[in-house]
């Protein structure tokens, strides 16, 4: 966990009220906007390996370093990572579950690195018009968490625990309300991210004028 979360949750513990928790969370996203010049740029832990989920699986650390650099030099580098709001409902099949949907876009990751078995990474909250509700959410101050998205087999491990297959494959990671990983909360940050954020301005406007409907 990085410095500024510590802070974040830790000035959040002991008997803060909820309504004094968005208020602060709500308080950091305008001040976090205002540092990233109407940006609104989010970071935190987005998987863990070699922990069991909520959902009972455990994902081997291997596995998911192997996905992690395709993810960064398919999507991240080509400026293609983006993620949905919300998972796709298993009701629409399998291939709109393998596949982003543009006309559902909220978000780009834009950076990815390892804190020993936790996953952080960094997000930009899109202009577009599912990104604005995230937007809204997080000026109003709450907490939002972010889940992967991907296919495998699933077996059994030497423990007795369910494993994610070696062929596990990563197509994103979207937002969700309960996070199966433990912890995998974004929050704003409090300073100016100095990192590359490719432009999606063109995405965006055609998302506003509903291009990929």
């Amino acid at each position: 966990m990085g410095c500024y979360l510590s802070t974040v949750v830790s000035s959040m513990d002991g008997e803060t009220t909820d309504s004094d928790k968005r208020m602060m969370l709500s308080k950091l996203c305008e001040r976090s906007i205002k540092l990233n010049n109407g940006k609104l740029v989010v970071k935190g832990v987005v998987h863990r390996a070699g922990v069991m989920n909520c959902n009972g699986r455990v994902y081997p650390k291997h596995v998911l370093e192997r996905e992690v650099v395709k993810y960064l030099r398919d999507k991240v580098a080509a400026g293609l990572s983006f993620g949905e709001l919300d998972h796709p409902s298993p009701c629409l099949g399998s291939q709109a579950f393998r596949r982003v949907n543009l006309t559902r876009v909220s978000h780009q990751l834009v950076e990815l690195h390892w804190e020993r078995d936790a996953l952080v990474g960094t997000v930009e909250v899109l202009d577009t018009p599912h990104g604005e509700v995230l937007r809204r959410l997080y000026l109003e101050g709450h907490s939002l968490g972010v889940s992967s998205r991907g296919f495998a087999t699933l077996g059994v491990g030497e423990s007795g625990v369910i494993e994610v297959g070696d062929d596990f494959h990563l197509i994103t990671f979207d937002y969700v309300s309960e996070p199966s990983t433990p912890g995998a909360y974004l929050f704003p940050i409090d300073f100016s991210y100095d990192g590359h954020i490719p432009n999606q301005e063109d995405f965006v406007q055609q998302q506003s004028k509903g291009a990929w409907r």
